[in-house]
């Protein structure tokens, strides 16, 4: 050992060094996720969950030791789809029978396809109160679907009733989905497509074009009646018109040639060879008018 140095200390450090090597901080690894007006962070300590916090963009969050942090998009539209997926790259949508075939209250098989567009509503529910709450909300879909398509018949799914399928598919789906504190909130429904399965495609083709087809003929038959039944009331108003006219005309005749036979028959009890010779003068000359005859006394020149 050199004269002059001190011995070099072997074993463990002093106290002091210890408890300052204790105290001392550890480095904490920050990490540069950022979260964003529309984000929504769940701090979680233990698979338990802590506190929830919104962030703006010139804030940033970090875990602390022992957390993690959920972030949730609280506007982003998700979405989807109930028998059909949609293709890739400009292709077409593939059906999927297991979720499209239903069955429709009057006991007759549609295809159906439906779009379902939502969103987080409550980010704490939707982490921590449903597993795979995204995969629940699918099948929430489907179930809500069915319950409508099974309580409505095959017409009114198919034409008239599309809207109303809709409607009631969603105030169904969202329902059950706040029974189930989810945390989600349907924000719109779309019926892509309403159809017959493809086997049956021709029969029904052929039941449409014969319903279209009733419904012409009613139509045109309508517009004839619509046509030729004003004509004919006016047509029987106007001959009803004509025979009172006639009547009261008839009735009229009979009433002056009447009273002139009264006015003769008093006549001709006061002079009756007077009046008979008056009666056939007349008459004669009303005979004579319409003949191309003429008659002359003998002797007599024509004037």
């Amino acid at each position: 050992m050199p004269m002059g140095k001190a011995p070099e200390q072997v074993g463990p450090p002093s106290t002091v060094e210890a408890k300052s090597a204790r105290s001392a901080p550890a480095p904490v690894r920050r990490p540069s996720t950022r979260l964003v007006p529309s984000h929504s962070g769940e701090e979680v300590q233990y698979n338990k969950h802590q506190k929830e916090f919104y962030m703006t963009d010139d804030e940033k969050s970090w875990a602390r030791p022992g957390m993690t942090v959920e972030i949730v998009d609280v506007e982003q539209r998700r979405f989807i789809e109930i028998g059909y997926r949609s293709g890739s790259g400009g292709q077409a949508a593939v059906t999927v029978p297991r979720e499209a075939l239903m069955l429709t209250q009057d006991e007759t098989i549609v295809n159906i396809q439906l779009a379902v567009q939502y969103q987080v509503d409550d980010p704490r529910l939707y982490l921590f109160n449903v597993r795979d709450p995204d995969a629940v909300l699918k099948q929430t879909a489907e179930s809500a679907l069915r319950e409508v398509i099974g309580k409505s018949k095959m017409d009114f799914v198919l034409q008239e009733g599309r809207a109303e399928v809709v409607a009631r598919t969603k105030t169904l789906m969202q329902d059950i989905l706040n029974s189930y504190a989810s945390g989600l909130l349907v924000s719109d429904v779309n019926l892509q497509d309403a159809q017959p399965p493809e086997e049956v495609q021709g029969a029904f083709s052929d039941a449409i074009k014969a319903r279209e087809d009733r419904v012409r003929l009613k139509n045109e038959a309508e517009a004839y009646a619509n046509d030729v039944i004003p004509k004919a009331r006016g047509t029987a108003a106007r001959q009803v018109q004509e025979a009172e006219g006639y009547r009261e005309s008839l009735i009229a005749k009979a009433e002056g040639e009447a009273s002139r036979f009264t006015q003769l028959l008093g006549e001709y009890e006061k002079a009756p060879e007077v009046t008979r010779k008056r009666l056939y003068l007349e008459t004669m000359e009303s005979v004579m008018s319409r003949t191309g005859k003429v008659v002359m006394a003998r002797g007599e020149q024509p004037t």
